[in-house]
């Protein structure tokens, strides 16, 4: 405190002379036992010195944990003020305060073995996964953060490249669905890593497809086999996941 009320503590509301010392040995039993300073000591200044008044410097308020922040989703502590920021695949407004989500969107997931790039291009949203595998590559659309009832696109390099627009109605193999809605798409194989690359509508009208105008659990998959003779026939996952919990 400023003021301690104990008559061996110096008052710091008044000016007063400040001293340092330091370099002297500590008791390893006793730490409180300290011995004479070795190295250096003396005066911070050869003046008196007069700390700021509370009214001043008044003590920090933490507008996160009172919730007086105006952040729409982070809120970071600062001496004297607070700072906002966003969830992961958003980014903080011009004001400051509010969250979007960008055009372009970046993610590396398991250590950056997989990764997707998304663009939202009006009511076209295109898609760049990779993954380091030479088998299947999969993102997935779910609005129960599940495997099952999820909306998948897959693809992959077996003698000729695929990419299938598929619906999980349990955990095993999604078949495809009749109505395709993946178009402009493309397999290659870049370093090692197999590259999908495709387009969907934000709403495509089929039942099978979630529509990505509202919020949705994003899964991803690779690893598993590819048949050589039907490529649409593919092998469990060797590695999967969520792009955000």
């Amino acid at each position: 405190m400023r003021v301690t009320g104990d008559s061996n503590d110096v008052a710091l509301d008044q000016s007063t002379y400040i001293l340092f010392a330091y370099g002297g040995s500590i008791s390893s039993t006793n730490p409180v036992n300290i011995g004479y300073h070795s190295i250096r000591r003396g005066f911070f200044s050869p003046d008196m010195i007069t700390l700021p008044g509370a009214d001043v410097c008044p003590d920090d308020i933490n507008e996160c944990e009172a919730g007086t922040d105006d952040c729409e989703q982070l809120c970071l502590n600062q001496e004297g003020s607070y700072e906002c920021s966003c969830y992961d695949g958003y980014e903080l407004d011009e004001n400051g305060r509010n969250c979007t989500v960008p055009c372009h969107l970046e993610y590396s997931l398991d250590g950056g073995d997989y990764t997707a790039d998304i663009w939202v291009r009006g009511d076209v949203i295109s898609f760049e996964i990779s993954a380091l595998t030479s088998g299947w590559v999969g993102i997935g659309f779910s609005l129960t953060r599940s495997m099952p009832n999820s909306d998948v696109v897959i693809g992959g390099i077996s003698g000729e490249d695929f990419v299938t627009d598929a619906y999980a109605s349990s955990r095993s193999q999604p078949p495809s669905d009749s109505q395709q809605d993946v178009f402009n798409y493309e397999v290659s194989v870049e370093d090692g890593r197999t590259v999908v690359r495709f387009d969907r509508m934000r709403v495509t009208g089929d039942s099978n497809d979630v529509a990505l105008d509202q919020s949705t659990y994003i899964l991803f998959a690779y690893g598993g086999s590819i048949s050589s003779t039907n490529p649409v026939n593919i092998g469990i996952h060797s590695r999967r996941g969520f792009f955000s919990p």
